[in-house]
């Protein structure tokens, strides 16, 4: 694994904002998930779906790390 840069990490933290200025809705929905909810042995399904309609797919199961980075970048 990498080194931490540091200004990248500033970098996600601006566009984690923008993200949530932009798209207000992920939060909500991560919001009324419920307090908690995201936690070890949690399953995040992910699809996206291209503008030519093609999709991608995938399911997370969290483990406990992945859990509390979630958490530290949701929390208000």
């Amino acid at each position: 694994m990498g080194k931490l840069n540091p200004m990248k990490l500033m970098a996600a933290k601006s566009k984690l904002g923008d993200l949530k200025k932009e798209h207000p809705e992920v939060m909500q929905f991560i919001n009324e998930t419920g307090t908690g909810a995201i936690s070890e042995g949690t399953i995040v399904d992910i699809k996206v779906t291209a503008a030519n309609g093609k999709e991608t797919s995938t399911s997370v199961r969290l483990s406990r790390s992945d859990a509390d980075l979630v958490n530290s970048l949701i929390s208000k």
